[in-house]
Parts: C-alpha cells; sequence; structure tokens
C-alpha cells in the first residue's frame, strides 16, 4: 500500500508558477531535480511566483489540496515503479548472463535498462554502430514478437547519422525478449571485424567468411544475414546442416 507523506520530505520543494489563470506546480526532490508536475486552472494570474517548503505555506485550500494530490502521485507512481522492477528481475532472474551472452551475439553492443518513470517500467535500450547495427538488427528481426521492420508494438528502432541503431524495448517487450533470447540464442558468438565474420559456440568454430569471399562474391552477405539468423532462431546443429556440415554428435548422460 502506498503511503503519501502528510507534507514535503525534509529538503523538497513545490515551485508555483503563473500563467494566465493556470498555477503551475512542479515537485522538486532534495537535489532541486523535477519529479512531477501538476495544474491548476482559474487561478489569480496576479499571484507571485514561489517555492514552497512546507504545505503549511498555502493558504489557499483548493491550491493546498492540489500540492498535496502532487506529492500523492509522485509517491504513487515511485511505488508502481518499485514493483515494476521488482517483477522485471522476477522475470528474468539471469539478465546479467543473458547480457553478457548479448554483447557476444551483437559484438559492441551497448545494453542499458532504464526506468522509464513516466510509464513507469524498466525499458531495454541496445544500440550497436556500423556493422554490428546490422547483426543487431538480425536478431531482433530474428525474434518471432517483433515484424520485419521492427515497429511492433512496444519496440522502437532509430537509425542516426553515426549509422547508429537504437532498439527500444518496453518492459513487457524486454522481458519477452530476453525470454526468447535464453532459449534460442544457443550460446551463439559472431566475431565481426574489417576482413572477416565468424560464428561459434564456445569452443566450436561453425563458420568463417572473409573479406576475399564478399569481395569475389558480393552475394556472400547474404549467406552470412542466413546463416546468423538460422544460427539463432534454430541452433547449431541446424546452421551445419545448412552449410553441409556433420551435427555435432550428442554427449553421453
Amino acid at each position: 500500500m502506498t503511503t503519501t507523506p502528510p507534507d514535503l520530505p525534509d529538503q523538497w520543494t513545490i515551485d508555483l508558477h503563473n500563467a494566465l489563470n493556470l498555477t503551475i506546480l512542479t515537485l522538486r526532490n532534495n537535489d532541486n531535480e523535477p519529479c512531477e508536475f501538476g495544474f491548476l486552472p482559474l487561478t489569480d494570474p496576479t499571484s507571485p511566483d514561489r517555492t514552497i517548503h512546507s504545505l503549511n505555506e498555502i493558504t489557499d485550500a483548493q491550491l493546498r489540496d492540489s500540492a498535496h494530490e502532487l506529492i500523492a502521485t509522485y509517491f504513487k507512481r515511485l511505488e508502481q515503479l518499485k514493483r515494476n522492477i521488482a517483477a522485471f528481475n522476477k522475470a528474468v532472474p539471469d539478465r546479467a548472463e543473458l547480457t553478457t551472452r548479448l554483447r557476444r551475439t551483437v559484438p559492441d553492443c551497448r545494453i542499458e535498462q532504464k526506468l522509464n518513470r513516466e510509464t513507469p517500467t524498466v525499458d531495454l535500450i541496445l544500440a550497436a554502430t556500423g556493422p554490428a547495427a546490422g547483426q543487431l538488427l538480425t536478431l531482433i528481426n530474428s525474434w518471432p514478437h517483433a515484424t520485419t521492420n521492427g515497429t511492433a508494438d512496444g519496440i522502437t528502432l532509430a537509425l542516426d547519422d553515426t549509422v547508429t541503431l537504437t532498439a527500444t524495448l518496453d518492459q513487457r517487450r524486454a522481458q519477452d525478449f530476453l525470454t526468447w533470447y535464453r532459449d534460442h540464442s544457443h550460446g551463439l558468438e559472431i566475431e565481426f571485424d574489417a576482413d572477416s565474420v565468424s560464428l561459434s559456440t564456445g569452443p566450436d568454430a561453425l563458420a568463417t567468411w572473409t573479406e576475399d569471399d564478399w569481395t569475389k562474391d558480393p552475394t556472400v552477405v547474404f549467406t552470412i544475414v542466413s546463416a546468423v539468423e538460422t544460427a539463432l532462431t534454430e541452433g547449431p546443429d541446424a546452421l551445419r546442416t545448412q552449410l553441409g556440415q556433420q551435427p555435432e554428435p550428442e554427449t553421453a548422460p
């Protein structure tokens, strides 16, 4: 149950700013950072702007009620955010291991869990630049919940002028993606540099292509993309079969 403080916490303030016949209320924490905004219409436009440190400083009952509601809204949002963080941690308890594996699958991938205080939820942000951006897009499009252009509900893709692809997944999609990745990544590692691409699962090499390969035959690029998608969605043995190799023998129990 959310407990709303009866007054402003110590060193917290509310700024009151009048514009036309509207009072804008801004709740600030003890670091003077804005936390919540509220509005009260039909107020006296001649009232001076001021900063209050206690609700007792507000003599107008309607304005005082609005200030108290502002505090209550913030702490309700904070409690909901805490519950969502706990739910995310419960759904993906191995997120540290999964993000480490993601960085092996997409080298140089930047991974961030960001608190979205507006929602309030936990967003997952994945970003990669240059060739790694193509690998990240291939990975996302290998995920059944994504569409071919990555615009399914809860997924946002942005490509900037530095050829950096940024994928933002809301909490529901982030949990679904990491759960899928846990079960379908098969420990795949991709090494990509200026003159070669190699796929492996730990010490076991699956395939390697060099700059000579795609220089002689540019269509090799499509082979590489297809190989990555097969390895991610169907596993190493499916890729071995696709490449005409023998599947890895099963280990006796």
